[in-house]
């Protein structure tokens, strides 16, 4: 992903998109990508406030990297739906 200046490479695992975007367990691949895509623009937020700078190597985003007030504002939670 090009973020400010260069190229950054960002790791979003599973368990992070489940643990911090409600995606459900054992989803599928294709709906893990679609998660993905639905919440880019708050990853990439965090992403870039993690390393605005381009680097080699790969920085993990982590679960705890996304506050829960913060996400509040991008997705319903599985609790609100209900």
């Amino acid at each position: 992903m090009r973020i400010v200046h260069g190229l950054q490479r960002f790791h979003v695992s599973r368990r992070v998109l489940e643990d911090a975007f409600d995606l459900e367990p054992r989803a599928s691949d294709a709906k893990q990508l679609q998660h993905f895509y639905l919440h880019l623009t708050h990853i990439l937020t965090r992403a870039s406030a993690k390393r605005s700078f381009s680097g080699p190597d790969t920085v993990p985003l982590q679960a705890v990297d996304f506050t829960s007030t913060s996400i509040e504002q991008f997705a319903p939670s599985r609790h609100a739906v209900a």
